[in-house]
């Protein structure tokens, strides 16, 4: 087909228009699934037509083998020195970008009513959609018509899903566009040219999902997430752990049970391949339909159909969608289709752009309280405040530990007999007067034990060895510090110690009766 030149506020196209474009050197067109359908036109500027290309034209080409001819809207025009100028079109339904709406919300409402209510800014265009559940539906903010349609959050697409088709002035939502054909591209047949890409960027071992609240009667937000933590996704391409973080809070309206965090994760692993690479294959081949032998033959391929591609020499044997066509109007087939999972979208405007940043924005900005939520959780896993054998009590002023305890039961209050070390940064190590019962260990949780459970020793512990000396070091401290009756002294030995209380000193020096004390060997 030769491409056909109409002016910018045409609504028919079953004319010639402007003018046929018969000097059209070339002229493609790529259509993407859910995403980019533009139109790529070469013309030489001595062309008969040439001087009346401009923008806002609208330019007439054929987009597939099965396809109506589909118009297409000039945006763009490049003059290079060598005389033939690159002329770039978008379908005519970008024009709805450009459509607004302003917010309104239904609590049900099936999609072909929003569709027709979201078309109403602009009568060229009408809508047709085989869904028929009725959804909730909301526009916050004042939007184009084909950003609610699309690409940004809460939109048509994000709650149906589907695909859409755009046939000129005609909006399609399909709950399924493509079919199954059987079609077969095949070396040795058809094919003609193949790349394969396979990207595991995609596959992962495990999911973290979360999702953030605001609990009623309160202005700080709630992490939730699970007491695993992870969910397994089962895989043999990679052997290292590699975790999926993910934000379920839209998908929630109140209050996060974890319950029903983890069914909407368990529900998002079974429908999406998160432990496979889904190969991208890129092929070009004859359409043998149109060769007078293969006429019978009902090998025609379109966007959203399912092809098998084999080639047996370089292994290759997929079949999946296709995503992506790039037809050659003026030869009428395929110059390329690509297979394999889409990654596009309808953002089309520096405004969706931006709604897709701000989304992103929020999402990293939760990730410090999903951190600090699972920092907190490992916190109580590691110093046993979620139960152990093992506690370690920190101060609430500075966050530092104070306190260690090795308990005989997974909790204090089970416990009967335990160890414990408090350290303090003005000692190296310190050794207990006296065992503190139980009571004195949970009063002094948050604040300093008394200074008379201390000894103070000048070297730290680093063996087993060091440890049975202190050991002994307590208990020689213990004796010589029990509280005796005081005696009577004649002035002449009021500064001397009692012989017993020497005896029991023995190997000590002190320069101060309250126990300010160190050993002279250790």
């Amino acid at each position: 087909m030769i491409p056909v030149l109409y002016p910018a506020n045409a609504t028919t196209f079953s004319t010639f228009g402007l003018g046929v474009l018969t000097d059209t050197i070339s002229c493609e067109v790529t259509e993407e699934r859910n995403g980019v359908f533009e139109c790529l036109l070469k013309y030489p500027v001595s062309g008969q037509h040439y001087g009346l290309i401009t923008k806002e034209c609208i330019i007439k080409a054929k987009p597939n083998d099965t396809a109506a001819d589909q118009a297409f809207r000039i945006y763009r025009i490049t003059k290079p020195l060598n005389g033939i100028v690159t002329i770039y079109g978008q379908h005519i339904s970008y024009d709805l970008a450009n459509v607004p709406v302003l917010p309104f919300s239904t609590d049900n409402r099936s999609p072909q009513l929003i569709l027709s209510q979201l078309l109403a800014g602009d009568t060229r265009f009408t809508g047709w959609t085989d869904y028929s559940d009725a959804k909730a539906f909301s526009v916050t903010q004042p939007k184009s018509v084909r950003a609610c349609l699309g690409g940004t959050e809460g939109s048509m697409l994000s709650k149906w899903y589907g695909e859409f088709e755009w046939d000129n002035f005609t909006v399609k939502f399909h709950s399924h566009r493509g079919q199954k054909t059987g079609v077969v591209i095949e070396y040795g047949k058809n094919l003609t040219a193949l790349e394969q890409d396979e990207d595991n960027s995609g596959v992962y071992t495990a999911l973290l999902p979360y999702a953030v609240y605001t609990p009623e009667g309160t202005d700080t937000e709630t992490v939730v997430t699970l007491p695993e933590v992870t969910l397994p996704i089962v895989t043999s391409e990679i052997v290292r752990a590699k975790t999926l973080i993910m934000d379920f809070s839209d998908q929630f309206d109140g209050v996060v049970a974890e319950e029903a965090l983890r069914a909407k994760a368990n529900s998002y692993i079974k429908a999406n391949p998160l432990g496979a690479t889904i190969p991208t294959v890129k092929v070009s081949f004859e359409p043998l339909w149109k060769q007078p032998e293969y006429s019978a033959l009902l090998e025609r391929v379109n966007l959203c159909d399912t092809v098998t591609i084999r080639h047996s020499l370089l292994g290759v044997s997929v079949s999946a969608m296709v995503i992506e066509t790039v037809y050659d109007t003026l030869a009428e087939r395929y110059k390329s289709i690509s297979l394999g999972q889409s990654k596009s979208s309808m953002i089309t405007t520096i405004s969706e752009v931006q709604s897709s940043v701000d989304k992103v924005e929020s999402t990293v900005g939760r990730f410090p309280k999903l951190l600090q939520t699972a920092i907190g959780k490992a916190t109580g896993l590691i110093t046993g405040q979620s139960g152990g054998y093992v506690v370690i009590h920190t101060s609430e002023e500075n966050g530092q530990p104070y306190e260690l305890l090795i308990l005989d039961a997974p909790s204090i209050d089970e416990g009967v007999g335990m160890w414990a070390v408090w350290a303090f940064p003005i000692t190296a190590t310190t050794v207990p007067m006296k065992p503190p019962s139980r009571q004195m260990v949970r009063s002094s949780q948050t604040s300093s034990p008394p200074a008379h459970w201390w000894r103070t020793s000048s070297r730290p512990v680093l063996s087993s060895r060091r440890t049975a000396r202190l050991i002994g070091i307590w208990r020689a401290a213990k004796s010589c510090f029990a509280p005796t009756p005081p005696a009577r002294r004649s002035p002449r030995s009021a500064t001397a110690l009692p012989p017993s209380r020497s005896r029991k000193c023995s190997g000590w020096s002190s320069s101060h009766p309250t126990g300010t004390s160190s050993r002279t060997a250790m």
